[in-house]
């Protein structure tokens, strides 16, 4: 028997957020344009890297925890969640714009942590390059770190200060999706190590796709901005 589950989750993701963005001075809605852009150019081929690894036999969808329509392979829970999360994480990004001071970090150590997330990421993708949500998360995650070591972003305390709140958040809600499991994954296209009930190539799938959102909204809401002044 079908249930709500990933939906539910999708909600109690969104909702929240969505009448805090109304009740606090903190707005990410008034923001519709920059977000928008970059639910194109980010979220909507991650969307279809997802379907590819549906096909592929990468992962799929436990069919009790989502409901029965699919669009491109995909559940439409999780079309969805390219939505609810982004939106959720540019609150939490508003929020620590808020109340974290726009001060700059010395430049070695950020470059360094980007240096040994892209030196990780290589590694594995080399080593595991037969296993198919590996080697995507991995050439995900080099492309994420070129683009960031690229925006100022990564030389602030509010990049790095999201970075600390988005593991916590990403761990809590990734754990409950894989714990179910909501989200199943092929024995053959991961390399198998797990922290708690999630696995590895998801926490550099979190981080390419959810700062790679950042900096393009980031990018894009400057310049509507500008030119709406």
């Amino acid at each position: 028997m079908r249930n709500l589950t990933y939906l539910l989750f999708n909600l109690a993701v969104f909702i929240p957020v969505l009448i805090l963005s109304f009740t606090t001075d903190v707005k990410p809605h008034r923001h519709w344009r920059a977000f928008l852009g970059a639910f194109l150019l980010v979220c909507v081929p991650f969307i279809l890297w997802d379907a590819w690894a549906v096909y592929a036999g990468h992962w799929d969808f436990n069919s009790i925890n989502v409901t029965s329509p699919r669009f491109i392979y995909l559940a439409v829970e999780e079309i969805l969640f390219f939505i609810t999360v982004p939106f959720a994480m540019m609150y939490v990004w508003g929020v620590v714009r808020k109340h974290i001071v726009d001060r700059e970090v010395a430049t070695w150590w950020p470059l360094a942590l980007l240096s040994a997330t892209a030196g990780i990421a290589a590694a594995l993708l080399i080593w595991y390059w037969n296993n198919g949500y590996t080697r995507a998360a991995m050439f995900a995650t080099l492309i994420a770190v070129i683009i960031v070591g690229c925006s100022r972003l990564v030389f602030t305390a509010r990049f790095w200060s999201f970075q600390i709140i988005l593991l916590g958040l990403f761990i809590l809600a990734n754990w409950f999706l894989t714990a179910l499991p909501i989200i199943m994954y092929s024995s053959d296209a991961i390399i198998g190590t797990r922290i708690l009930t999630i696995p590895i190539e998801d926490f550099f799938f979190n981080f390419a796709l959810i700062n790679l959102f950042l900096v393009t909204f980031n990018w894009l809401d400057i310049r509507t901005a500008r030119l709406t002044k």
